[in-house]
C-alpha cells in the first residue's frame, strides 16, 4: 500500500522520541537501540487485489534499514468466514493472489500473523465503510506564505475537492494522489553512434547514424504517488465542511506544471482509530526537525501480540473503502522562467572527432545534438556532443524516472 511507504520513515523517529525526556534543550548522544519492534504495514480495500502487507522489524536510530521479517504466516480474515493466507513474494513482502480475497462494503476485516517463535499477532475487526463520493476536483491560483525564515512566499496551484458525505455524523478519510506530468530532455538527438553499423550519413568523414525522429528520447511522462499524508475528519453534523477541502500545493514555477500536470484522487473512508493513527504520524513528521517541539510519544497501531498485549507493535493494518474522481489536467500559464539542467557537452569539431574515435563499447551510444538556446528558438550552427556518461538525463528523459510512451489519459 502506498501510504505505508510514507509511514516507515516515521517509525524510527517514534522510537527515538520515546527514549528522550527533558525539561531543557540539549543535544543527545544517539546510541544504537537493540530493541526491534515488529512493524506491520498493509491494507485491504474495495478495489481488486492483490493486496500487499510489509512485515519488518524497526531498525536502530542510527541505521534506518528495512529489516524484513520472513517465514511468517499472514492471514486476512473477514467476519463472514472468508480468509486468505498471503504469499511471501520477497523478504518481508507478503501478497494476496490477484483473484483472491477482496474487500466488500459492510464486511469487517482483520489480519492474523504467526511467527516461528510461537507469537501470534492480530488486529481487531474493522468495518469496510460505505465510501463518500467526490463531487468535484479543482485548483485555485494562490499564494503560500512563508512560515519561518527558511521559507519564501510562493505562488502556485492549491488543489481542492468537494465531497458528498455518507451521512450527517462524522466521516474520517485520507486521500491518495497520483500525479502524472510531462517533461522534456534538454537536447534532441540528431546523430548517434551506436556501434552496430547502422550508419546512413557521415560526420567529418566518420560513418554515423542520422535519426529521422529527433524526439526519440525527448518527451517523457512521469507517474508517481505523492509522498504526503493527507487525512481529514468531518465535524459532526456540519455539511459545510465538505467544501474546499485542501489537498496539495504545487509552486507555479515547478517543472511539473510547465507542459502539463494530471492528477487522479482516491478518497478512502476509514475508522476513527485509523484516522487518529495517520494524524499522529502527520503531527510527528511535522515536528521531526526539532525533537523538542512536542511531548515525545510512540505511535502504536491496531495490531497486538495476543499473548502479550504490552509488547509494542508499530504500523497499522488499514481497512479502507475508496472512491475515485475522474482525472484532472492543467498546466501553468506561459512566460514563466524555469531553471535549465546543467549539461556537459563539447561543441568543437576536433573534440567530437577525438571522442568518437576513442569511444569504448561500454560508452555507447554517443549522441550528437544542436543548441536550441538562441533568442529566436532556432538551432545555433554546429553540432554538440552530449556526454551520456556524465549527463544522461540531458539527452535521455527516461533517466529522470519517466516513460517515453504517452499515457492514454493524457489530454
Amino acid at each position: 500500500m502506498n501510504i505505508f511507504n510514507k509511514i516507515q520513515r516515521f517509525i524510527v523517529l517514534g522510537i527515538l522520541l520515546t527514549m528522550i525526556s527533558c525539561v531543557e534543550k540539549y543535544s543527545p548522544e544517539l546510541k544504537n537501540n537493540n530493541d526491534h519492534f515488529l512493524v506491520v504495514d498493509g491494507q485491504i480495500n474495495n478495489y481488486p487485489g492483490p493486496y500487499t502487507v510489509k512485515l519488518s522489524y524497526s531498525s536502530s536510530v542510527l541505521d534506518t534499514l528495512f529489516i524484513p521479517k520472513s517465514s511468517a504466516i499472514l492471514t486476512i480474515l473477514d467476519n463472514q468466514g472468508n480468509k486468505e493466507i498471503l504469499t511471501e513474494e520477497s523478504p518481508g513482502i507478503y501478497k494476496t493472489s490477484p483473484n483472491g480475497i477482496q474487500g466488500i462494503i459492510g464486511h469487517s476485516y482483520k489480519i492474523n500473523i504467526w511467527v516461528e517463535n510461537g507469537n501470534i499477532y492480530e488486529s481487531e475487526y474493522e468495518e469496510l465503510l460505505n465510501p463518500a463520493n467526490i463531487e468535484s476536483l479543482y485548483y485555485e491560483n494562490e499564494w503560500r506564505y512563508a512560515q519561518n525564515e527558511l521559507e519564501t512566499n510562493q505562488e502556485g496551484f492549491q488543489f481542492y475537492i468537494d465531497y458528498l458525505p455518507t451521512d450527517l455524523t462524522k466521516d474520517h478519510f485520507f486521500w491518495e494522489i497520483e500525479e502524472t506530468y510531462e517533461y522534456h530532455s534538454s537536447f534532441r538527438i540528431y546523430l548517434m553512434l551506436d556501434g552496430k553499423g547502422n550508419n546512413n550519413t557521415f560526420f567529418e568523414g566518420i560513418p554515423i547514424k542520422e535519426l529521422s525522429n529527433v524526439d526519440t528520447l525527448y518527451y517523457c511522462w512521469k507517474t508517481q504517488i505523492l509522498n504526503e499524508l493527507l487525512s481529514y475528519a468531518l465535524k459532526p453534523k456540519n455539511t459545510t465542511d465538505t467544501k474546499s477541502l485542501p489537498l496539495h500545493f504545487v509552486p507555479i514555477d515547478d517543472i511539473r506544471l510547465r507542459w502539463g500536470y494530471n492528477i487522479s484522487i482516491k478518497q478512502f473512508s476509514i475508522s476513527k482509530q485509523a484516522h487518529d493513527f495517520l494524524e499522529s504520524l502527520k503531527k510527528q513528521s511535522s515536528n521531526q526537525s526539532n525533537l523538542f517541539n512536542t511531548q515525545p510519544f510512540q505511535i502504536r497501531g491496531n495490531v497486538n501480540n495476543i499473548q502479550n498485549t504490552t509488547e509494542p507493535v508499530l504500523g497499522y493494518f488499514l481497512v479502507a473503502s475508496g472512491t475515485t474522481v475522474p482525472r484532472f489536467q492543467t498546466r501553468a500559464h506561459g512566460g514563466l522562467y524555469y531553471e535549465r539542467q546543467i549539461c556537459y557537452y563539447d561543441s568543437t569539431v576536433s573534440g567530437i572527432i577525438h571522442r568518437i574515435e576513442n569511444t569504448r563499447e561500454e560508452d555507447l551510444p554517443l549522441f550528437l545534438s544542436y543548441f536550441h538556446f538562441d533568442l529566436d528558438g532556432d538551432p545555433l550552427l554546429g553540432p554538440v556532443l552530449i556526454e551520456t556518461y556524465y549527463a544522461p538525463p540531458c539527452i535521455d528523459c527516461r533517466r529522470r524516472g519517466g516513460q517515453i510512451i504517452k499515457p492514454k489519459f493524457w489530454e
